[in-house]
């Protein structure tokens, strides 16, 4: 880089790289997220879900207890101020029961009124 005085500089920084991973389930129906992330030691790092920054913490895993029943979807995304990196964004789902939970709900009532099923 050049200054305005014509000085020149280089400065070199090495960046180490945050490495999101995300689980969501449910305990007692409640919406949860499991955080965890690799990267800079010694730092702390914010935590954004949706773009919103829900915590700063000092440490490489969260659990994000959103407490909400029902669908949802979530983005998160961790960053290092002091290291000025941030992760990959990893995206979680909360939804209604999957398919194969229908299709055996289905069945069950089927068979309890006896009804044949041909494929």
């Amino acid at each position: 880089m050049t200054d305005d005085g014509g000085a020149t500089a280089s400065d070199a920084k090495n960046i180490t790289p945050i490495s999101l991973q995300a689980r969501e389930y449910k305990q007692s129906g409640l919406q949860k997220v499991d955080l965890s992330w690799t990267g800079p030691s010694a730092v702390s790092f914010d935590v954004y879900r949706n773009g919103v920054r829900i915590t700063s913490i000092a440490a490489t895993s969260y659990t994000d207890n959103i407490n909400t029943k029902g669908r949802g979807s979530y983005t998160y995304e961790v960053c290092a101020p002091a290291a000025a990196s941030c992760s990959n964004t990893a995206k979680v789902g909360f939804w209604t029961p999957a398919a194969h939970t229908v299709i055996a709900r289905t069945l069950r009532v089927l068979m309890a009124r006896r009804c044949s099923i041909a494929f």
